[in-house]
């Protein structure tokens, strides 16, 4: 009984923590977007068009939920996948499969960087570009074998609320975008309490 309540309690902190992690940056960049758009910055984009009014707020719900999961949340488990350091301490060293196992974690890296760093981009060319000077910053900060955690996070988030913009419009930031953030706080706060180890653990950058 002991034991379990125990588990129980390190589950606890380890929700608690992953929720103090997502919201170190979901909020910063809702915040920086909130004041950019506030003072009137005007994106190179036009996203409050008559397009967007167009899209039922159900639908545009769906489809920020459909591709914040498959886009954004489903490739930090699936990119995992190729990076095969395990395996590759395991060959000898003279096995020609460690150069095939580096280019195959280098192209993956190079493709990762991309995909998750266009919605930083896009929602930097939107909003303004303090973001972006705090998602980069985040990242060289966050430290040797978390850098690339923290670009995963940061283009997740970016990725929701450039989907948030497309579908609701800039001028819906308030209150509408709040949705946004506890949804986005949240499904961050589940990647880093089942994904974060996969790769601050054994994945290290360079």
């Amino acid at each position: 009984m002991l034991g379990r309540q125990e588990a129980n309690a390190d589950q606890r902190d380890s929700l608690a923590t992953s929720l103090l992690r997502s919201l170190l940056v979901v909020v910063p960049i809702y915040a920086l977007i909130a004041w950019n758009l506030g003072r009137g910055y005007q994106g190179r984009f036009d996203i409050s068009g008559p397009a967007s009014q167009q899209v039922a707020s159900s639908f545009a719900a769906m489809m920020i939920i459909i591709f914040t999961i498959t886009h954004g949340v489903g490739p930090v488990f699936f990119y995992r996948l190729f990076f095969l350091g395990n395996i590759r301490k395991r060959l000898p060293a003279s096995s020609g499969a460690h150069q095939v196992i580096s280019a195959i974690g280098c192209f993956v890296t190079i493709h990762m960087t991309i995909w998750y760093g266009i919605p930083i981009i896009a929602l930097a060319v939107m909003t303004g570009w303090w973001n972006f000077a705090w998602a980069v910053g985040h990242i060289l900060l966050a430290g040797r074998g978390r850098r690339r955690w923290a670009l995963l996070e940061h283009g997740s988030t970016a990725l929701a609320l450039v989907l948030f913009l497309v579908f609701f419009r800039a001028d819906n930031m308030y209150p509408m975008g709040i949705v946004v953030i506890l949804f986005q706080s949240l499904l961050l706060t589940l990647v880093n309490w089942k994904g974060r180890g996969l790769w601050v653990a054994s994945v290290p950058d360079g």
